[in-house]
């Protein structure tokens, strides 16, 4: 899985502006150690959320309304 923000944004960028999926990520940089799940995760998130953040007490208190 992606662990630093860095990751994070370069699979976001590549998803958004060129529309590469977890596999082309994966066959476009084989020296970055990601695995196939933790892309797709990242990406279903990004589709979700427009964001690749964790979801902050902003959200929480405005689902409790």
């Amino acid at each position: 899985m992606p662990s630093s923000n860095e990751d994070k944004a370069l699979i976001n960028n590549f998803y958004q502006f060129k529309g590469y999926g977890s596999r082309r990520l994966l066959t476009e940089f084989p020296e970055i150690n990601w695995n196939k799940r933790g892309n797709n995760i990242l990406l279903k998130k990004t589709r979700e959320t427009e964001s690749t953040d964790r979801i902050g007490t902003e959200m929480a208190d405005a689902r409790a309304y």
